[in-house]
């Protein structure tokens, strides 16, 4: 076995199933990947700093049931019990830390012990992007089945329920070693079952896979330019679904509230998100609105002491703004008459006038999507995104991981002839959603197949 192989059997071990479970000490190890992928840590030494500690409760919120108490001063110690995580105590206290046990509290750990130490190996893995997702799907995947766990009675035979969970789970871990997680994220993006929640991109904001296949959309800094100028407009961001209004969404707020584009949310977009530091609002979904603050909601775009991000499609817009006509000064037929022609014109990108409300309006509908998706192709198949699978017993013989290698053997034609097809369907009249497209790049390089499957 290799280093990695090593690092994920410890994990695997940090806790005890079953009632005893305690995330902890997954919740820590969690916090230490974060801040080095964030650039936090950047080398072995992790103290018990104030961001360590934020991100620990932080994760605690989002993995933790109530009674996991937010004590990260004890997995900080215990995990000293890993190979990779070495307690540096201060000089003269080394027979004292050797004695302790356990510590009572961030006081007596503070006056042991330092920081702690990562082994090279470790840290190497963690600045890895393919070795650390790997790594972060094992966690996630340890923690998961550990709740579970915990909630089983005590009859139930954990051995049974890891299996089974195992099974479910696409992030598996399988008796030959780890698998490649990317596959389970491919396959959450094609409708062919229903495990397809990455279909939709309020679930992709918080999976930490979704930064190796999304595509940076140069309309977002062109919307973000708008609504940070003085004098802007508000911005009306509409199409079909699945043409990746949301996720152009999610990079605004990201970009505006200053979390790197790679770092996947705590937590899903709120209805409503007012950044913080900008007179800017997102709202991300106006379906998603309470109707009885329409009319308060038309005030502030009248105002125009906030610039407004809305995200909508065709008919949930028309029913915020005809219902509120006579605020904007115009009447209902003549206010759908100027939407329906803002939204309809050709190069998708249009103004709006509303009485002293003005609007720039872009309809993803009308705009040409074939290079976004060719970019994200091209992610999915990246040779980074199949390195876990090297050092893996059934990589010769697996399809998924021998199609990948051919369609990269002869990538140019490949893309060239794909794409030529993709064209073809566009230019006659067949314009397919980047959602569409994704699905089908997903399905083209496993063919819906699991690591079950292939056994």
């Amino acid at each position: 076995m290799n280093d990695l192989d090593d690092f994920l059997e410890e994990i695997k071990a940090l806790s005890k199933s079953g009632k005893g479970f305690k995330p902890h000490k997954y919740l820590l190890l969690l916090s230490v990947l974060n801040l080095v992928r964030s650039g936090e840590i950047s080398n072995r030494q992790v103290y018990f700093s104030d961001a360590l500690r934020k991100e620990f409760r932080l994760l605690l919120t989002e993995y933790g049931d109530d009674d996991d108490r937010d004590r990260p001063y004890i997995p900080f110690f215990h995990l000293s019990n890993s190979s990779f995580w070495r307690l540096i105590p201060f000089p003269g206290r080394e027979s004292d830390l050797k004695r302790a046990s356990t510590v009572g509290g961030p006081t007596e750990l503070g006056e042991l012990v330092q920081y702690a130490q990562l082994s090279e190996p470790f840290l190497k893995a963690l600045k890895d992007d393919a070795s650390r997702s790997v790594i972060e799907a094992s966690i996630i995947e340890c923690i998961s089945i550990g709740r579970e766990a915990r909630t089983e009675t005590h009859s139930q035979d954990s051995d049974r329920l890891n299996r089974r969970s195992l099974q479910r789970l696409s992030l598996s871990q399988s008796s030959d070693g780890p698998s490649n997680p990317f596959v389970g994220y491919l396959n959450s993006l094609h409708r062919l079952n229903a495990s397809n929640d990455n279909a939709l991109a309020e679930f992709q904001a918080c999976n930490p896979f979704f930064a190796h296949i999304h595509v940076p959309h140069p309309l977002a800094s062109t919307i973000i330019e708008e609504l940070r100028k003085p004098k802007g407009r508000h911005v009306i961001l509409t199409g079909h679904a699945g043409d990746g209004k949301s996720t152009i969404a999610l990079e605004i707020l990201k970009q505006l509230a200053g979390i790197p584009t790679g770092q996947p949310l705590r937590q899903k977009m709120s209805p409503r998100e007012d950044l913080p530091g900008v007179s800017i609002t997102i709202i991300k979904d106006l379906s998603e609105r309470r109707k009885e603050e329409d009319a308060a909601l038309a005030r502030e775009l009248l105002r125009g002491a906030r610039r407004f991000l809305l995200v909508s499609n065709t008919g949930t817009l028309l029913d915020l703004l005809r219902t509120q006509a006579a605020a904007f000064g115009v009447s209902e037929v003549q206010l759908e008459s100027d939407v329906l022609v803002a939204i309809g014109e050709e190069r998708g990108e249009r103004e709006l006038e509303l009485g002293s409300a003005r609007f720039l309006v872009f309809n993803l509908a009308r705009m040409d999507n074939l290079s976004l998706a060719r970019q994200v192709f091209a992610r999915m198949v990246a040779p980074e995104r199949w390195a876990p699978c090297d050092h893996l017993a059934c990589r010769a013989n697996c399809p998924i991981r021998l199609n990948v290698d051919l369609i990269n053997h002869r990538r140019d034609i490949v893309f060239e002839r794909i794409f030529l097809a993709y064209r073809r369907m566009y230019e006659y009249g067949t314009r397919l959603t980047l959602r569409q497209i994704t699905e089908h790049f997903a399905y083209l390089v496993t063919s819906g197949l699991e690591e079950s499957d292939l056994k």
